[in-house]
Protein backbone atom coordinates (compact mmCIF):
# COMPACT_ATOMS: atom_id res chain seq x y z
CA UNK A 1 0.00 0.00 0.00
CA UNK A 2 1.44 3.38 -0.73
CA UNK A 3 2.38 5.38 2.16
CA UNK A 4 1.19 9.20 2.42
CA UNK A 5 3.48 11.72 1.36
CA UNK A 6 3.53 15.71 1.43
CA UNK A 7 5.25 18.21 -0.58
CA UNK A 8 5.81 21.79 -0.11
CA UNK A 9 4.22 24.11 -2.36
CA UNK A 10 7.08 26.95 -3.23
CA UNK A 11 4.38 29.22 -5.14
CA UNK A 12 1.62 29.78 -2.28
CA UNK A 13 2.23 32.80 -0.18
CA UNK A 14 2.20 31.45 2.70
CA UNK A 15 3.01 27.77 3.86
CA UNK A 16 0.79 24.85 2.18
CA UNK A 17 1.81 21.38 1.73
CA UNK A 18 -0.09 19.34 -1.15
CA UNK A 19 -0.85 15.35 0.23
CA UNK A 20 -0.37 12.71 -2.06
CA UNK A 21 -1.61 8.72 -2.27
CA UNK A 22 1.01 7.62 -4.43
CA UNK A 23 1.35 10.11 -7.14
CA UNK A 24 -2.31 11.24 -6.73
CA UNK A 25 -3.18 14.70 -5.01
CA UNK A 26 -5.02 14.02 -2.46
CA UNK A 27 -5.40 16.83 0.16
CA UNK A 28 -3.84 20.24 1.16
CA UNK A 29 -2.64 21.02 4.60
CA UNK A 30 -2.01 25.19 4.43
CA UNK A 31 -1.56 28.09 7.26
CA UNK A 32 -4.73 30.21 6.67
CA UNK A 33 -4.26 33.94 6.40
CA UNK A 34 -6.50 36.58 8.01
CA UNK A 35 -7.96 35.03 10.76
CA UNK A 36 -8.36 36.28 14.05
CA UNK A 37 -5.84 35.41 16.98
CA UNK A 38 -7.22 32.61 18.97
CA UNK A 39 -8.80 30.94 16.11
CA UNK A 40 -6.85 27.40 14.47
CA UNK A 41 -4.42 28.67 12.27
CA UNK A 42 -3.92 25.85 9.98
CA UNK A 43 -6.67 24.42 7.67
CA UNK A 44 -6.78 20.93 5.76
CA UNK A 45 -8.90 19.79 2.62
CA UNK A 46 -9.10 16.10 1.98
CA UNK A 47 -10.90 15.39 -1.40
CA UNK A 48 -10.34 11.29 -1.80
CA UNK A 49 -11.31 9.00 -0.09
CA UNK A 50 -13.17 5.39 -0.50
CA UNK A 51 -16.90 6.09 -0.53
CA UNK A 52 -16.70 9.42 -1.87
CA UNK A 53 -18.42 11.14 -5.14
CA UNK A 54 -16.27 12.78 -7.27
CA UNK A 55 -15.22 16.77 -5.98
CA UNK A 56 -16.97 16.01 -2.52
CA UNK A 57 -14.42 16.87 0.21
CA UNK A 58 -14.48 17.10 3.65
CA UNK A 59 -11.97 19.85 5.53
CA UNK A 60 -11.47 21.12 8.79
CA UNK A 61 -9.01 23.20 11.07
CA UNK A 62 -6.38 22.30 13.39
CA UNK A 63 -3.74 24.42 16.09
CA UNK A 64 -0.69 23.05 14.75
Amino acid sequence: MPALTRRRDLEAPDECWHVYYADVRVGTIAKRIGIPPGEDPWGWACGFYPGCHPREQIHGTAPN
